[in-house]
């Protein structure tokens, strides 16, 4: 059996990390493979149950600001369990554990760059840029989210794609789950324009609340939700609040029921400064939700014909063109289950596909896979 480790934040269900690690840990092959987690954060989650019924351990990691404690537990996970691979989705933070691992003899350390970007902060950014050549030196192997975040993080080193994956079981399209999470949410029939994601400088929030402003201001009869919490949620709800948006604007935080919210909503947007390969953009898509995105992102996460990109930089009549001429497509709303199905977004067989990565590496084999 191959002991494999992931290193992730925490276990949250909007993190997406942890939905990038849960979609290749669900189809694994459980005897083949045994699958722990270490957090950097302890948080109440549905994963949690999941993740042990397929043998799994998980640890919380003591604070890497208590660095003595956190270096003595580190090392006795790392000595008691004698993983074979190392799967770090955290970076910079996890410079101590990694290079722990390598001390160790742990003989797969895998850096996974799931970000263009060190950070959107800008002194986390310098503190990070400094780390990040420490961190590599303790991996051995690079992955990496899609091309442009493989590039962006390692330059000209080599790296291999390991996209991230939605279940096809989980896009099914139902009018009446639709009609149903609509009338409980109280949107009648207007247009619903959502964004998921967590309130942070990188996914532009303030903008995309001055866009669908302008929407209003023009007539348009919008509300627009933004799932996910975040730093700037207060900022944001000042924002609301001082241009009297209350009415058609509403911050759901952090949901669980993510599978009727994207089936009632009706456009997806995405305005973001920078990202890896976002896992909501591909959600969206398998959902039939017609998308408008930034040009900042990534064309790899695109699997069908929904995305419509305007410039970051573009005057906000461009965003607002651009969700007229989608919002034309609403009535042609569909399961796009298939076309996920066929594209390198599918979790089906996703966890064999890493195991037969993990294989090769542990046979020594290296490269672009």
């Amino acid at each position: 059996m191959i002991k494999t480790l992931f290193l992730v934040t925490d276990l949250s269900v909007a993190n997406g990390l942890t939905t990038f690690a849960m979609s290749y840990l669900r189809t694994m092959n459980h005897e083949k493979m045994r699958v722990d987690f270490a957090l950097y954060h302890g948080t109440q989650s549905p994963y949690t149950q999941e993740i042990e019924k397929y043998g799994g351990k998980i640890f919380v990691l003591p604070s890497v600001k208590k660095i003595n404690q956190h270096i003595r537990f580190c090392k006795e996970i790392l000595e008691k369990e004698q993983y074979q691979i190392i799967h770090d989705n955290v970076q910079v933070i996890s410079v101590p554990f990694m290079y722990l691992a390598k001390k160790q003899g742990v003989s797969v350390r895998i850096l996974h760059a799931h970000s263009t970007r060190m950070s959107e902060y800008s002194i986390k950014k310098i503190r990070n840029r400094l780390l990040f050549p420490l961190l590599l030196a303790q991996s051995n192997v690079c992955f990496a989210c899609g091309r442009k975040a493989g590039k962006a993080m390692y330059g000209k080193k080599p790296f291999i794609v390991v996209p991230n994956t939605i279940s096809p079981e989980d896009v099914e399209y139902s009018s009446f789950t639709r009609e149903k999470t609509r009338k409980a949410e109280a949107v009648g029939g207007l247009i619903v324009i959502a964004t998921v994601g967590r309130a942070t400088p990188c996914k532009n929030p303030i903008f995309a609340l001055n866009v669908i402003k302008t929407l209003k201001d023009q007539g348009q009869p919008v509300v627009y939700w933004w799932i996910g919490g975040g730093p700037m949620e207060e900022e944001m709800r000042r924002y609301i609040h001082s241009n009297g948006m209350e009415d058609y604007v509403k911050l759901l935080g952090s949901r669980q029921d993510m599978k009727e919210l994207y089936q009632a909503a009706d456009l997806f947007f995405l305005p973001s400064v920078f990202e890896g390969l976002p896992l909501t953009g591909i959600e969206a898509q398998a959902y039939g939700l017609p998308c408008i995105v930034s040009d900042s992102v990534t064309k790899e996460f695109v699997f069908t014909d929904l995305v419509r990109f305007v410039n970051l930089n573009a005057a906000t009549d461009a965003w607002t063109d651009a969700i007229h001429e989608q919002m034309t497509r609403i009535s042609e709303r569909r399961s796009h289950r298939n076309d996920l199905m066929k594209s390198q977004f599918t979790s089906e067989k996703a966890g064999e596909r890493l195991t037969a990565i993990y294989e090769k590496l542990l046979k020594g084999e290296k490269g672009i896979v």
